[in-house]
């Protein structure tokens, strides 16, 4: 599928259970909004802007891109339920 072919997935994004990770360089604009118009529809998302990047910013700020990732994955999105518990509630969305 090539750009202007693709379905629209807008309307789903609300409907996303996972935790959901936006890394962007904040000099590509393009991007940088459409990661903003993301996490405003995606229940539980963690959105950073790069500073200084473009459109890699893994490769030119990987010490700052690794602390984001580490940090997203390090974080205990849901409460941990006992056994025979309710499934457990979001703990809620970060959007930096």
């Amino acid at each position: 599928l090539g750009t202007g072919v693709q379905p629209d997935y807008w309307p789903e994004l609300p409907l996303l259970r996972a935790p959901t990770l936006l890394l962007t360089g904040e000099d590509d604009l393009k991007y940088t909004q459409l990661a903003r118009r993301m996490a405003a529809e995606i229940p539980v998302v963690w959105r950073y802007s790069i500073p200084g990047c473009t459109h890699v910013p893994h490769l030119e700020a990987p010490e700052i891109w690794s602390r984001e990732v580490i940090g997203f994955l390090s974080t205990p999105w849901y409460d941990v339920a006992e056994p025979g518990d309710a499934p457990a509630a979001a703990m809620g969305a970060s959007s930096r």
